[in-house]
This record gives structure tokens, C-alpha cells and sequence, in this order.
């Protein structure tokens, strides 16, 4: 720092560092003149004298020469109090005068100032631009998180309801929940009391089980009024796992869901479970008969026969068998198993047929079982059949002879006799051909006509050995047409 006398100057050094400021102290003149600051870089300030003229300004910034307009301050600077920025350190010489303070310089160069004014404007407003989106994503994360609170508490005040709403206060006895040991059977009944423990009455909408074992459930629809009882009867089918594949049966031990559905749908299903142990006297191989295929059984005639071997499981000493009319059932005792054998009887009617066979096991004891089911079904055919069971003749020309071969066979081989053979259209004629035992050959002759699809019915009256005369139907269809003219194929339209 430098210090002269009279009008001397002072250099100080601007705060940062940036250049000097010379402060100049004028001498007592008719009039005071204020200090001044000037960023002047190398250059040294000269004194100002009382009533000499004002020197030109000098060009203090590169492409500003004297008139310019001043540099653009925003507006948020020009608000601004002198009281924001730092004022300079007061003189210390003697005969300086006090004066207001100044804005310290960074440099030499007011374009420098206005720059750096105009620096700090820009960097509000760009700061005020970025902090807009992260204004909006807050915004937009408030919004979904107080929506997923709505959800949540929505949910919650749901299962409120649910839990809450109308329950269903039924109950039943746990001992006729038990069902102990009891043997493989098919039609074990259980009935279970259903109380009403509640202070309003209860209306069951449907009872529904899980697994195979339930068959039936009745009443299915009631209503329970307070302190009232209903009972709902079950029928178990304890023998219907021993059908399926081995790793597919029913265990020792098995268990159940009965579920009571209310007609409210506020209200949850009062669900049970029903369990017991299975006690095994026999087991049946196969569990099922099938008459079908080459073991089809025929109209009036007894047989094939099927036979059911009998694993015994406990000391058993006999069976009782109860079967349909059409079938005859014999059980026997071969070493150390039984054997049920099944026989159609003649008087089975053609067609499908399902029927059921209940076993009724004695033991030493005297002891007889519940009766055990087994499955029997199958088909029966009539002993007289048509081959084909129906003739379609194709296209037939007007005037033209088509001809085709039918048979008719007794499964029986009974010996056959054609005794009247009728058709509703006049082009067909029939003609019988020599037969074989059990076998009767015929021959159809279809003539065409006017062109036309043509549909006819035959029927022949059959008769099989010494007995009497059977009707069989074969169905007979042609289409008469005349061919295309063969001048007309190289004809261009």
C-alpha cells in the first residue's frame, strides 16, 4: 500500500485480489468532492483540481466508447439494498473525507460487473426451470401414494366387511364328525345335525363336499332358525377308490370337506371336515365289467361269461350276490380266494346297458358286511344284422343298371330264410343269392331314371331258424344325373 500527502493517493488491494483500488483524497475546495473507486488495473489515478473541466471518460471496456448505454442490470439485482453487499474499509489518512460506501471491483472493466450481474439472473432462472419438473414429479408421487393409500384402506374396510358381516353361526357335533373305522362299502349313510346357534335364523343357499366319496347330500336347500336343528344326510361310496389305479385309491385313513353355503353372499361358508378309517374285508380284481368288443352278449342268447376274482382281506365263509333279471351271478371259492362269475341271460334287450351288483361278505364271526358295489355295463346286439347297414349307390346315369351286394348273418348261425322283401321306389329290385349256414346273400339292382336324388327304404323280413320272422331296414340313396355335354367343354363364352 502506497500513501502521499496533500492530494495524495492511496492503493489498496480489492478484496479477492483481483487489482488495486487507489483512493484519492482531494484538497479543500469550494465545494467537497466524494471519494472515488476505480478498478484501474496498472494504471495510476492523477488528482482531480476545483473547477477544472471534467476529462473525457476513457474507453474502459473492449467495443464501448463513450455515450453507450450502460449494461443491462436485472431487475431482481436493481431491488437489491446497498446493505447486501460488503462495504469497503473507511480511509485511514488523516485528511481524507468520510464518504458513502462503494461496491468493491472485481476488475477494471464495468462489463465484467454487468456480465457477472447478468451470470447471476440467468442462474436464478435456470434454477427456478429445473426445480419445475422435480416440482411435478413430487406432485405426481404425492398423488399416487395417496392413492395406494385409498386402495389399501378400501381393501382393508372390505375384509372388515367380510370378516365382520353376517356370520354364519351353525355348528355341528364333533362325534358325528368322527366316523371311526368303518367297513368299505357303497352306500354308507351319515347324517349330520346342523344347529343353529346364532340369534337369527340361517338359510343354507347349497352343501357342497370335496373329493369323489360323497354321492349324495340331501336336503341340499334349508333354512335354520334359532336354536333349531336340521339334519343333512350323506351317502359315502367307500368302495369306488378300489377302480382306480393303485397309487389312485383312497388310503386307510381319508377325510373331507363338507361346506354349507348361505344364501347371504356377505356371509362366508361354515365348512366342516368329516374324516374315518376304512376297514378293507375283500378286494375285487377286476372292480368293473365291460361286455364290449369280441365279449358283446347277444339278443336271445345267454353268455359270454366274466369272472371277478375275490381277494380276501378278512376270514370270510360266504357271499350273498343281489343282480338284475338279465344277468346270473355265482360266487365259489377256489383255494384260497373267491370268484364271482357274470352270464347274460337271453332276455337281455339290445343296446348299452349299466347295472350294479351288490356283495354281501359273511364273516366267521356271522358278521354279514355292507353290501359292496361293483359296476357292470356293456353292449348287446341283435342277433340278426345287415352288412352294409346302409347302401349308397353314387351317380347314377339316366337308363343306366347299378348294381350292389348286401348280407345279412345270425351271430347265432342260426340258419336264415328271406320271407318278403319290400321297397317304397320301383327302381329297386332285389335278388337273392345262394347262402351259407347262418349267412343269407342278396343283390340290389338300382335303374336310373329322370334325373333326380333318389332315396329309398328296404325292408326284409328275416327268419331265423324256428323262430319267428324279424324286420331289418336298409336305407338306399343315388343321384341320377345325365353328363355334361362334350361339345360345350371346348366352347369360350
Amino acid at each position: 500500500m502506497a500513501e502521499h500527502d496533500g492530494g495524495g493517493e492511496r492503493a489498496e488491494m480489492a478484496p479477492g485480489g483481483s487489482g488495486p483500488v487507489t483512493r484519492l483524497s482531494l484538497p479543500e475546495t469550494s465545494g467537497t468532492v466524494p471519494e472515488i473507486a476505480a478498478a484501474t488495473g496498472p494504471s495510476s489515478a492523477q488528482p482531480m483540481v476545483a473547477g477544472e473541466p471534467r476529462a473525457a471518460p476513457a474507453r474502459d471496456a473492449p467495443g464501448r466508447a463513450e455515450g453507450d448505454a450502460a449494461p443491462h442490470v436485472p431487475d431482481s439485482l436493481a431491488k437489491r439494498g446497498a446493505s447486501d453487499e460488503p462495504a469497503l474499509p473507511a480511509a485511514s489518512s488523516p485528511g481524507a473525507a468520510a464518504g458513502p460506501a462503494r461496491l468493491p471491483a472485481s476488475s477494471g472493466d464495468p462489463s465484467a460487473a454487468a456480465g457477472a450481474s447478468n451470470n447471476v439472473g440467468d442462474s436464478g432462472l435456470q434454477g427456478q426451470a429445473e426445480l419445475a419438473p422435480r416440482q411435478v414429479l413430487g406432485a405426481i408421487g404425492l398423488g399416487l401414494a395417496i392413492a395406494l393409500v385409498g386402495i389399501g384402506g378400501f381393501l382393508l374396510g372390505l375384509t372388515h366387511v367380510f370378516e365382520q358381516g353376517e356370520r354364519v353361526h351353525l355348528e355341528i357335533d364333533p362325534a358325528a364328525l368322527d366316523l371311526g373305522e368303518v367297513w368299505a362299502q357303497t352306500g354308507l349313510e351319515v347324517r349330520l345335525p346342523v344347529r343353529n346357534i346364532g340369534m337369527r335364523p340361517v338359510t343354507v343357499f347349497d352343501v357342497r363336499t370335496t373329493g369323489c366319496v360323497c354321492t349324495s347330500a340331501t336336503p341340499r336347500q334349508f333354512e335354520v332358525t334359532p336354536g333349531a336343528e336340521r339334519v343333512v344326510k350323506l351317502v359315502l361310496d367307500l368302495a369306488r377308490g378300489d377302480a382306480l389305479a393303485p397309487g389312485d385309491r383312497l388310503p386307510e385313513e381319508f377325510s373331507m370337506d363338507v361346506s354349507l353355503i348361505p344364501a347371504d353372499r356377505l356371509a362366508l361358508p361354515r365348512v366342516f371336515k368329516i374324516g374315518g378309517r376304512i376297514r378293507r374285508a375283500f378286494r375285487p380284481s377286476p372292480s368293473r365289467l365291460v361286455f364290449g368288443g369280441a365279449n358283446r352278449p347277444t339278443k336271445g342268447m345267454s353268455g359270454p361269461v366274466q369272472h371277478v376274482e375275490i381277494e380276501p382281506l378278512q376270514k370270510l365263509v360266504a357271499f350273498r350276490v343281489t343282480a338284475p333279471e338279465h344277468l346270473r351271478c355265482q360266487v365259489t371259492r377256489h383255494s384260497r380266494k373267491w370268484r364271482l362269475s357274470v352270464e347274460p341271460l337271453p332276455s337281455l334287450p339290445p343296446g348299452k346297458f349299466l347295472c350294479t351288483l351288490s356283495l354281501a361278505a359273511q364273516l366267521e364271526s356271522g358278521e354279514t358286511l355292507p353290501p359292496y358295489d361293483l359296476s357292470v355295463q356293456g353292449t348287446c346286439v341283435p342277433d340278426l344284422e345287415i352288412l352294409p347297414a346302409a347302401l349308397h349307390l353314387g351317380i347314377v346315369q339316366p337308363g343306366e343298371r347299378r348294381q350292389a351286394d348286401i348280407l345279412v348273418r345270425s351271430v347265432r348261425r342260426r340258419p336264415l330264410a328271406l320271407d318278403e322283401a319290400v321297397c317304397d321306389d320301383p327302381a329297386v329290385e332285389l335278388v337273392s343269392c345262394p347262402s351259407s349256414d347262418g349267412a343269407l346273400a342278396l343283390m340290389v339292382h338300382f335303374t336310373g331314371g329322370e334325373p333326380r336324388l333318389a332315396r329309398a327304404t328296404l325292408r326284409l323280413q328275416i327268419r331265423a331258424g324256428q323262430g319267428g320272422a324279424e324286420q331289418l331296414v336298409l336305407p338306399i340313396t343315388a343321384c341320377v344325373a345325365a353328363p355334361p355335354d362334350a361339345s360345350s367343354w371346348n366352347s369360350v363364352p
